[in-house]
């Protein structure tokens, strides 16, 4: 995996978990990308411990492997040794094909073909889009806290992008069959989250998210 490498040296004592790994090598790389680390700590009695990370770009992981092989590469006290890995930490359904800034999240209901009922809405939203399009990620922040809503071919029933009359801006607009999940980042990784809004997620049935202009040359949805 040219974006994912192994890292080996860390020591057990000070190693105690994923976030620690992302603050330290996204001091050399830039925040925002690293994408997932796995720990692994020793089984053996030995003192050191390695680490699976997972890039944005590949880049990123080159960057580290010069670091290390020019031993320049340290936490606290310890050297550590990079290489590339044969393995990879994420699943499918976590790489992005597809990704999307500053796009308007509406959480409510369709009540006609031309009118939407909204209950909760956020600008500023990241959309991705996995692998084959089948699951869409929707990332924001509340209240300081980093939240993700997942909505995959279970619960959502149908996908449509459309352009209102007289509007050049499109419309993604998911029909749900059930509550979109809701994840929040605690501690470097995603957790299940608890319902913040006013409104209650779970009572919306479709989501409406703005604006998607020129994404229907990419964007054919299998829901």
């Amino acid at each position: 995996m040219d974006n994912t490498i192994w890292l080996y040296g860390f020591s057990s004592m000070d190693m105690k978990s994923t976030a620690a790994v992302t603050e330290f090598l996204e001091a050399y790389t830039g925040k925002g990308t690293v994408h997932a680390v796995k720990l692994f700590p020793p089984k053996d009695g030995k003192s050191r411990t390695f680490a699976i990370v997972r890039f944005t770009h590949a880049e990123f992981a080159d960057m580290i492997i010069v670091l290390a092989d020019h031993l320049s590469l340290w936490y606290n006290e310890s050297y550590l040794i990079a290489k590339k890995s044969k393995f990879d930490i994420v699943p499918d359904s976590e790489i992005f094909e597809h990704c999307m800034e500053l796009v308007r999240l509406h959480l409510g209901c369709k009540i006609s073909e031309e009118q939407f009922s909204v209950l909760w809405e956020r600008s500023d939203v990241l959309v991705k889009f996995g692998v084959g399009l089948k699951n869409i990620y929707f990332f924001f922040s509340n209240a300081s806290v980093d939240y993700k809503l997942k909505i995959t071919p279970e619960n959502g029933s149908q996908i449509e992008l459309r352009r209102p009359h007289g509007q050049l801006t499109k419309f993604l607009l998911i029909q749900l069959l059930g509550a979109p999940r809701l994840f929040k980042k605690a501690s470097g990784q995603w957790v299940q989250g608890v319902d913040f809004t006013p409104c209650c997620i779970g009572q919306s049935s479709a989501i409406l998210s703005d604006p998607f202009l020129n994404s229907d040359s990419w964007l054919q949805p299998s829901f």
